[in-house]
């Protein structure tokens, strides 16, 4: 029986380099299919074609041109996740573009221009690409379609005007739900945020610390209590 064991051990079939490679290519498969799963209908056919679906069929190709008896190094696996995190941007800002009706402000096409160019620029998409890329689209967002009230720049500065209150009352939950703290602006009460049941305000002026300031309603840079 021991001999048994270790003429198995020498002679396995499928070694656990080959394990490993056969599990990175089903979970990059996966992914694949999950990023193609419907953002076809999303984009024109030749933005799709060309920026989504012919970078994944070169990587589908790549994965496939791994030797079968070793698997990925280290460096091509952070390759292959860089550039499909690559590509799930450019479906998101690619989409974002033609689905936009509205004209925007200067600071809104450097945006988005930006993210564009991250996502199109030569040479691998490294973390602080992807870093920059996140805080410029979380920005346009709240810009443009803010979380708990689904409003248009328009309808952001007619809300403002009507309560008709200095910069900096504005605060938001932890989940992003947009509240406002009247009076001095300071937080002297706790209560519950209507859309999600979270903690919001505070007391003796000082702010739960799960909220923060929400500046980009107002374009404050620091609470109106501070």
């Amino acid at each position: 029986m021991q001999d048994f064991i270790v003429l198995y051990k020498r002679k396995r079939f499928v070694t656990d380099d080959m394990l490993n490679l056969i599990t990175n290519i089903i979970q990059f498969l996966n992914e694949i299919d999950d990023i193609l799963i419907g953002r076809h209908k999303k984009l024109p056919k030749n933005i799709f074609e060309d920026l989504v679906n012919f970078p994944l069929q070169h990587i589908v190709k790549y994965l496939f041109k791994q030797q079968f008896h070793r698997n990925f190094a280290e460096q091509q696996l952070q390759d292959i996740q860089s550039e499909l995190k690559r590509i799930r941007r450019v479906i998101y800002i690619e989409t974002l573009i033609f689905s936009l009706k509205q004209t925007l402000k200067p600071n809104e096409k450097e945006g988005i221009d930006s993210m564009q160019y991250l996502t199109k620029k030569p040479g691998p998409f490294t973390d602080q690409d992807r870093q920059k890329f996140d805080d410029l689209a979380q920005q346009f967002e709240y810009l443009n379609n803010l979380p708990g009230l689904g409003i248009t720049e328009n309808e952001r500065i007619a809300i403002v005007s009507a309560l008709n209150m200095k910069q900096g009352h504005w605060y938001i939950c932890p989940n992003g739900h947009p509240y406002v703290i009247t009076e001095c602006g300071g937080a002297n009460q706790e209560s519950q945020c209507p859309d999600c049941r979270e903690r919001i305000g505070g007391q003796n002026h000082r702010l739960l610390e799960t909220n923060r300031h929400f500046g980009l309603l107002d374009d404050s840079r620091h609470a109106a209590w501070s």
